[in-house]
């Protein structure tokens, strides 16, 4: 909708820059929260955490209640414990 309202050329463009290559899993990470998702499941949780790991391609979700600091940190530590913590 956007784009098609905008005059050509009215928005500058972002010159792109060089992008470092990540070799070390999990040493750069992409997160992302979606939802509210309805409807939901049984268990009430209505979010869906997205984690990608940008040198391996691993992405895992994770669903969750609520959107809040404990929650998401909780999720996170999941999947931390069962992926990093134990290939060192």
């Amino acid at each position: 909708m956007c784009q098609q309202n905008v005059k050509k050329g009215a928005v500058p463009r972002i010159p792109l820059e060089k992008v470092q290559l990540v070799d070390v899993p999990f040493k750069r990470v992409a997160i992302d929260i979606e939802g509210p998702v309805n409807p939901s499941c049984e268990a009430g949780r209505r979010f869906i955490l997205t984690l990608v790991d940008y040198a391996i391609r691993y992405a895992e979700t994770v669903p969750i209640r609520k959107i809040d600091a404990e929650t998401v940190a909780m999720a996170l530590m999941d999947i931390y414990s069962r992926w990093v913590f134990q290939r060192r």
